[in-house]
């Protein structure tokens, strides 16, 4: 079956996001195998080592600052998760200060790198 190049680009981008083969392959009705020859295809492609220096290096930025913002967005979500259970609250209020504390520097390290701080 063929697949359109925007379903490919698509299905791309979510593995590189985070989401596994399987959730991917099964949300787009690709075959995991192709989806890890996809995967694979653009890991390796020419013009992926056709950059020059400072456009590679930018990539490598962004993709940093991408794997930064998502992991800042998980712990997030994880702190809202933890402190929203009323056993933590109880049993731990001084945990769910320090994760807070966490959360808050994190964001703020985000925030700096995002204006350039950083």
């Amino acid at each position: 079956m063929a697949h359109t190049p925007e379903t490919r680009a698509k299905a791309i981008s979510e593995v590189a996001s985070g989401d596994t083969y399987d959730a991917v392959s099964t949300k787009h009705g690709i075959s995991k195998r192709t989806l890890i020859n996809w995967v694979q295809e653009a890991r390796t492609a020419p013009e992926l080592h056709q950059i020059a220096p400072n456009d590679a290096r930018q990539l490598r930025f962004t993709k940093a600052l991408d794997e930064f913002l998502f992991s800042t967005i998980k712990m997030v979500h994880a702190w809202a998760e933890k402190c929203s259970d009323p056993h933590f609250i109880q049993h731990d209020p001084q945990g769910v200060n320090e994760l807070g504390k966490t959360v808050l520097e994190r964001a703020d390290r985000m925030v700096s790198i995002l204006e350039g701080r950083e």
